[in-house]
């Protein structure tokens, strides 16, 4: 039987669109859960006049698709970041800060290896493209987690690793302890939880004549979005809510000063919420927000990576 302590998901940047490297060592990829795939349906036959025969069947087109449920830390959320948003800007020497923005006309795309080892089986998948990522900021115990959408092209079954010697990098997680919440700038009070959401709006492409399997993976408009949970103890962001005003939102969790992730929203529209009162204890109240671009910062959303590494494992 397979079993989840005897898997790996291995990652390497692809050279060329679609392309699977071979003879180079992948670089592990912790996890906590993976179901990226490739799905192939049958179509049934609509003849008509033929009695109560049970109809042909024909193969459907190929989706190869998952998702990906691992750590925030501090050097593989790297590769997250980069096939999200694209390349980073880094400086430094020997602390390195790796600075992604939003917006990039061109992303880069994978090939991920997930091995189930028991049985023997080796998923290939390429072309994979990070299309959503989504994070929830909250006050309990335990490793911070994010969740990630993936597309990919297509996805072939081998019997041994094409990912040579997999690659590992020190892993420290960040805690949900080591998280802070700043709205305008100031650490925020009384919210229960925070959750955003960013979305390349990815579609794939089948072409007449193919395989059956995606012949192109195109950029959508991204978007951006999320949801702060509050303890209705004042009218702050209600007020704001209420005339229209945007605010500014920055996640981050830190080990320590250079060992650090900082996701910032420079400009986000609150939408008014309708409070709920239901009986006679306590009650929050959701505002959700959508970010919009900001002129001053030259960006919707940037995250801000520190840690040991030069950047060239994400390039």
């Amino acid at each position: 039987m397979a079993r989840g302590f005897n898997s790996h998901t291995l990652i390497y940047r692809a050279s060329s669109v679609g392309a699977i490297p071979s003879g180079v060592d992948y670089n592990k990829l912790p996890f906590e859960s993976i179901n990226l795939g490739g799905e192939q349906g049958n179509v049934s036959d609509n003849q008509a006049g033929n009695a109560r025969k049970l109809q042909d069947q024909f193969d459907d087109v190929v989706n190869v698709s998952g998702q990906l449920t691992g750590y925030l830390d501090p050097r593989y959320f790297g590769f997250i970041l980069t096939g999200l948003l694209g390349d980073p800007t880094t400086t430094g020497t020997t602390d390195y800060t790796h600075t992604f923005d939003d917006g990039a006309t061109s992303l880069p795309d994978y090939a991920i290896e997930v091995a189930d080892k028991t049985p023997g089986v080796y998923r290939m998948h390429n072309m994979c493209m990070f299309n959503t990522l989504n994070i929830t900021q909250q006050p309990k115990g335990g490793p911070a987690m994010f969740t990630a959408d993936i597309l990919a092209q297509g996805s072939t079954k081998g019997s041994s690793t094409s990912g040579g010697t997999p690659v590992e990098q020190t892993f420290d997680r960040f805690s949900n302890f080591q998280g802070t919440l700043k709205i305008g700038g100031s650490a925020a009070a009384n919210i229960l939880s925070a959750d955003i959401s960013y979305n390349n709006n990815l579609t794939g492409e089948w072409d007449v004549g193919s395989t059956g399997e995606l012949s192109e993976i195109l950029l959508g408009q991204p978007t951006l979005s999320g949801k702060l949970s509050t303890r209705f103890a004042n009218s702050t962001l209600l007020d704001d809510a209420l005339a229209g005003t945007r605010i500014a939102i920055e996640l981050a969790w830190a080990i320590d000063s250079n060992t650090s992730l900082t996701l910032t929203i420079p400009q986000a529209k609150l939408a008014v919420p309708k409070p709920s009162i239901s009986g006679p204890g306590g009650y929050g109240l959701d505002f959700t927000w959508n970010a919009e671009y900001n002129d001053a910062d030259s960006c919707g959303f940037e995250a801000v990576l520190k840690n040991d590494l030069d950047g060239t494992l994400y390039a």
